[in-house]
């Protein structure tokens, strides 16, 4: 599941922005990766959580 559209311009605000996804594969942690740099996010953050579900953390810094 993912809370950001992959394709719209990013115009975003400051922030953390999360993207989960049901398995913690190499393969969802690119497409995580991608979707939150696409939507201008700086770096990005994993974490497991204990069912085994990927969360990934966007940071978004104030210009």
């Amino acid at each position: 599941m993912t809370f950001l559209i992959p394709d719209r311009p990013p115009q975003l605000k400051p922030g953390d922005y999360v993207t989960l996804r049901s398995a913690d594969t190499e393969a969802e942690r690119a497409d995580c990766e991608e979707t939150l740099r696409r939507q201008g996010c700086k770096s990005v953050r994993f974490e497991q959580l204990p069912d085994g579900r990927l969360q990934a953390h966007g940071y978004l810094a104030q210009l």
